[in-house]
């Protein structure tokens, strides 16, 4: 199988053949033995080397910065998602790429409206709190007062606290996350939303900072909670996590399925109003 600096350099030469010289103002020319631009062509389109350039279509091992495969992306006119392939063969993060510019599929909203009394949300690879069903505030503890830009699983549990007391696991599920956050960083580390917030938790939460010192790292499974709800009482959970696709970049679906029967009876004391799933702000 071809390694990874072959497919990029497929990739690349696929995109330059497509393209038209005459959308670009060149002329056609009777001399042309390849359809689409010439690599010169590209390189000088993008203000990049010509020798680089080529080293990139040839597969050969050199490194690219951000800036420079933007430029590459642009001239080669490649849509979010190949822009996205480009960046991810070549081993470089696109700081460029916006995080949450794309919305959720309306089948998420109906989804989570759909599994009540079960809570679910969704959640980036960030933990921003992108969307939840109204059981899922119950059991999270509420989010009355809380700013729309500090709606985040980490800060509501290392700065606001809303699970502390909540949460029987809540010592143990807080240094997993913070491993978990870690994990997803290691894609990011030099984003400046990640950087923020990493930041401000360090700041604001000495235990935050006590867990990110460790330095572990984790990866998203199915897990057993257990919740100490006010009203409803003991709710014992397993979580289900899904990918979405279509939506924003790393988003997934959290469902929590009650463990036992009295945790299901429980789940149905939570239910408040009949409103449909909530949108938080990104």
């Amino acid at each position: 199988m071809p390694g990874r600096h072959t497919e990029l350099a497929q990739f690349l030469r696929s995109r330059r053949e497509r393209l038209a010289p005459a959308d670009f103002g060149l002329p056609a020319g009777p001399r042309r033995r390849t359809p689409g631009l010439r690599r010169e062509e590209v390189a000088q389109l993008a203000g990049v080397g010509v020798t680089w350039y080529t080293w990139l279509e040839q597969g050969r091992e050199i490194t690219a910065s951000a800036q420079v495969l933007g430029a590459v992306a642009q001239t080669l006119r490649l849509d979010p998602g190949e822009r996205s392939h480009l960046f991810t063969l070549a081993g470089v993060f696109d700081n460029a790429a916006p995080c949450e510019a794309v919305p959720l599929p309306r089948a998420v909203l109906a989804t989570m409206e759909a599994v009540r009394p079960f809570p679910a949300y969704v959640v980036n690879g960030r933990f921003d709190l992108l969307a939840h069903n109204p059981e899922a505030e119950e059991i999270l503890g509420g989010f009355a007062g809380v700013p729309p830009a500090r709606l985040n699983i980490m800060w509501l549990a290392f700065v606001e606290r809303t699970l502390d007391g909540r949460m029987v696991e809540f010592d143990e599920e807080s240094a997993r996350h913070v491993a978990l956050f870690r994990a997803s960083m290691a894609d990011h580390p030099d984003h400046p939303a990640w950087k923020r917030l990493r930041d401000d938790l360090l700041a604001a939460s000495p235990m935050f900072r006590e867990y990110w010192e460790r330095y572990d790292v984790g990866r998203p499974m199915v897990r057993h909670k257990t919740f100490l709800h006010p009203r409803a009482g003991r709710i014992s959970v397993e979580t289900a996590s899904f990918t979405i696709n279509g939506g924003p970049p790393l988003a997934r679906l959290v469902v929590y399925s009650p463990a036992d029967e009295s945790s299901e009876a429980a789940m149905h004391a939570l239910v408040l109003t009949p409103d449909a799933a909530s949108v938080a702000p990104a």
